[in-house]
């Protein structure tokens, strides 16, 4: 009876190396989603971000943000006399494709109306960043859209 131990080995060889080109291929083949452009950009643009943030956090009047299932409302502090500039975006952690950004512009009571027909239902951030008199504000919460 003869030892057929180094046709084994060799199966074993070729079949660890199979097993890791298939590896490699399946990883190369998926499609790598970041959550955002340009990461080190923007990780650079947090400092004022932060200091954004400081500010809304003095303000006697927080930001509101309700969503009902037709509408999103975001009601800004009342800061009278004041026009609003800057924007409101609707964050999809799951799926980048899916934000949405608007021009804030707020009617006279302060508030916003943001329409959610077409929006897919879960976890949304939304992300209000407000400039008054020269004045950087932001405020995030999340909203379950049903």
């Amino acid at each position: 009876m003869t030892s057929h131990w180094g046709k084994a080995v060799a199966g074993v060889i070729v079949l660890f190396v199979v097993i890791m080109l298939s590896v490699v291929v399946f990883a190369m083949t998926r499609d790598v989603d970041l959550v955002m452009d340009h990461p080190y950009e923007r990780g650079l643009e947090y400092e004022s971000r932060i200091r954004a943030m400081e500010r809304t956090a003095m303000l006697a009047e927080k930001v509101d943000i309700t969503s009902t299932p037709d509408v999103i409302t975001v009601r800004f502090p009342e800061l009278p006399g004041r026009p609003v500039t800057g924007d409101i975006t609707l964050y999809r952690p799951s799926n980048r494709r899916r934000d949405l950004t608007v021009a804030a512009n707020p009617d006279s009571a302060g508030r916003q109306r943001i329409p959610v027909a077409g929006l897919d239902r879960g976890l949304w951030r939304v992300r209000v960043s407000w400039i008054v008199s020269d004045r950087e504000f932001f405020d995030e919460q999340p909203v379950m859209l049903r």
